[in-house]
């Protein structure tokens, strides 16, 4: 039988902690491979506008793993977390918004979200949310519509 598994953030990215806690020492790999390992290939959106909700400031890039948002700043900031082994799509200017009109998308958040091809406060739809105008929707790091631009 498995042990219970928890997850845990560093600085510099996701690591999976075996039951009697994270060793921060060594860096993420795999202590036995048939008990648990770690990964790195997180989904980075990049080249757009990540428009977080709330009070937030609009960002550049969005990152998650496993249905959790990992990051969202500038390209740079949000390419730094990768290792070289995540998903890295360029969203040519589109825009990111949270799933639900009055959600954020904050780090530690879950990565529900709609990628729409336009900025929509630049026309304001009255009707459903995500509008209608929605490229792909992802909701826990999945996408359950459309697809990822690229």
């Amino acid at each position: 039988m498995r042990p219970a598994v928890h997850w845990c953030r560093g600085r510099s990215g996701v690591y999976q902690a075996h039951p009697e806690g994270l060793n921060r020492d060594t860096p993420p790999l795999t202590q036995s491979a048939s008990l648990w390992s770690v990964t790195h290939e997180y989904t980075l959106l990049v080249g757009g506008t990540v428009i977080r909700g709330g009070t937030a400031a609009d960002a550049q890039a969005i990152a998650w793993a496993h249905g959790v948002i990992l990051a969202i700043g500038s390209n740079a900031e949000v390419r730094a977390i990768s290792r070289g082994d995540s998903t890295v799509i360029d969203l040519a200017g589109a825009c990111v918004v949270p799933l639900a009109r009055d959600a954020t998308l904050d780090v530690g958040g879950s990565a529900d979200l709609a990628i729409l091809a336009t900025d929509p406060r630049l026309s304001p739809e009255s009707g459903p949310w995500p509008p209608s105008s929605a490229t792909s929707v992802v909701r826990g790091g999945r996408v359950v519509s459309g697809a990822l631009p690229g």
